[in-house]
């Protein structure tokens, strides 16, 4: 059923009813592409937040759940080179618990470049990138490993170099993280991730020679 409205009336001046299948497949069509390049409101509603904010925002999460609806958020939010740089650990705990790689395959269709740093390697972690990889026509997911960033028992998540999420384990041993859009904190840890990649990338050189 089409309903058809003049602008500015409260109900509808015709209704078309028509079971032609023809006409219904090509209305779905039209709703399928739409809802493709929708978004969630819950993120156009953090876009915006984003957006309009003058002054830097710092925030703290805890509990799983709050901080798994922040990372959905700034994935779903994510135009640019997203880049993690983790300890094992975190990075497992974070993927069993919010299916961190389930949003990978969406950026990979945008060529957007994803970067993740760890502190050892992780046969089932990187099955799974592989998996990812191999099913992605697009550029894969970059995956490095450095045995020389000491202990770090965190995640640090950084999107668009203009948003960090820090996220690690307290006294309880409980996952907590803090939002950050501050220019300084976000360029630091841009700075230890790109000298720490830059290593592994440079070693790497040298061993294949």
């Amino acid at each position: 059923m089409v309903f058809i409205f003049q602008k500015g009336g409260e109900r509808p001046d015709q209704t078309l009813w028509s079971n032609s299948k023809e006409l219904v497949q090509k209305q779905q069509e039209i709703f399928n592409k739409l809802w493709d390049l929708a978004i969630p409101l819950s993120v156009r509603k953090k876009e915006i937040e984003l957006e309009v904010s003058t002054t830097f925002l710092q925030r703290a999460f805890t509990g799983i759940d709050q901080i798994q609806s922040e990372i959905s958020s700034l994935m779903l939010l994510c135009k640019n080179e997203p880049t993690i740089f983790s300890s094992s650990t975190v990075l497992n705990h974070i993927q069993n618990n919010s299916k961190l790689l389930n949003f990978f395959p969406e950026l990979l269709e945008k060529e957007i470049i994803i970067k993740i740093l760890t502190d050892n390697k992780d046969k089932y972690f990187m099955n799974q990138i592989n998996a990812i990889n191999n099913n992605c026509s697009s550029k894969p997911i970059h995956l490095n490993y450095s045995n020389n960033v000491g202990n770090l028992e965190q995640m640090v998540m950084i999107f668009d170099n203009r948003y960090l999420l820090h996220i690690q384990y307290n006294r309880q041993n409980k996952l907590v993280a803090s939002f950050s859009n501050e220019d300084y904190v976000v360029l630091v840890k841009e700075i230890l991730f790109e000298k720490c990649w830059n290593e592994v990338e440079s070693l790497a050189s040298i061993t294949r020679k």
